[in-house]
């Protein structure tokens, strides 16, 4: 866990940036829970897992994106941003060289149209 200090307010970043994920933000001490909270989820295909990591690893990057630009000198922050953003990178290029492209401007457009999205059903 790392701890961000702005102003003499400790930031604390959360670790395990699923978690983060899953309760809304990447923020331990700065956390107000909700009415029901998602604690895991369960009996994903490959395919369904690492586009969850994905939405996770975005989630993050977008999280600590508007942290650094309103913090721009604070460099832990910006360090792992670059991280976050390396890893998240890491999974676009395995899921496309696996799964076809994510998105219509991806090098790697072939299928993306066809491209069955996670939330469509087999019927």
């Amino acid at each position: 866990m790392k701890t961000l200090e702005i102003n003499s307010q400790q930031f604390v970043l959360d670790s395990d940036i699923e978690k983060g994920f899953l309760k809304g933000s990447i923020w331990e001490n700065l956390f107000s829970g909700y009415k029901f909270i998602v604690t895991s989820i369960d009996n994903l295909s490959e395919e369904e897992q690492v586009m969850f990591m994905l939405q996770v690893y975005t989630f993050a990057s977008i999280e600590l994106t508007l942290f650094v630009c309103t913090h721009p000198d604070h460099k832990e922050a910006i360090e792992t941003l670059k991280k976050v953003n390396i890893e998240k990178e890491k999974l676009c290029e395995f899921i496309e060289s696996k799964y076809g492209a994510l998105k219509a401007c991806s090098s790697v457009f072939d299928g993306f149209l066809e491209r069955k999205n996670t939330w469509e059903s087999d019927k």
